[in-house]
C-alpha cells in the first residue's frame, strides 16, 4: 500500500557544521534528539532540558553559519513548520558554536517561549518573509515587462 503524500516522509539533508554544532548540548546539560532525518520542514534536532522539576524542549533548525546568508534561509517547509510552533514551544535557529551554546544557556534558564522564539526564531523568519517578498518583486517586473 502506498503511503499518503501528506505524510509521507522526504530526506533531509545534514549541514556540514551539523556533528560539531551536536556535540556542544550535551556538554551544557542538554539532550539532544537528531530529527535531520525527517526532513518534511522539520528541524534537525529536538533538544530537552531539565529545570527543577519540569521538563523544557525546544526545536532547533542548524543551518551552516559559514555559507553565504541566502544558502542560510529557511525552506517553505521549514518556515511553515516554525509559524506553527511558534507560540507554542521554544524554536531556535543557529548556525555555529556560539550561538548553540548560547541557545543552550537560554535555554536552561527557563526563558519564556516567546522571548526565546524572539531571540532565536524571528530574525530567520523575517529573513524568510523578506526574500519572499523580493523573489514576488522580481516576477511581477518581469510578468509586467513581457
Amino acid at each position: 500500500m502506498k503511503p499518503s503524500s501528506r505524510f509521507a516522509l522526504i530526506r533531509g539533508r545534514r549541514d556540514a557544521n551539523d556533528a560539531a554544532l551536536s556535540c556542544i548540548p550535551p556538554k551544557l546539560g542538554v539532550y539532544v534528539a537528531d530529527t535531520s532525518g525527517a526532513g518534511n520542514g522539520i528541524p534537525d534536532k529536538l533538544l530537552l532540558t531539565l529545570i527543577g522539576v519540569r521538563d523544557v524542549a525546544c526545536w532547533c533548525e542548524i543551518k551552516d553559519g559559514s555559507k553565504p546568508v541566502s544558502a542560510q534561509r529557511l525552506t517553505d517547509k521549514e518556515y511553515e513548520f516554525f509559524v506553527r510552533w511558534f507560540d507554542r514551544m521554544r524554536c531556535a535557529v543557529v548556525g555555529n558554536a556560539t550561538q548553540t551554546a548560547d541557545m543552550c544557556l537560554d535555554l536552561k534558564s527557563g526563558m519564556e517561549v516567546r522571548e526565546f522564539n524572539l531571540k532565536w526564531l524571528a530574525p530567520a523568519l523575517r529573513d524568510y518573509r523578506d526574500a519572499a517578498k523580493r523573489r514576488a518583486e522580481r516576477a511581477e517586473r518581469k510578468a509586467m515587462a513581457r
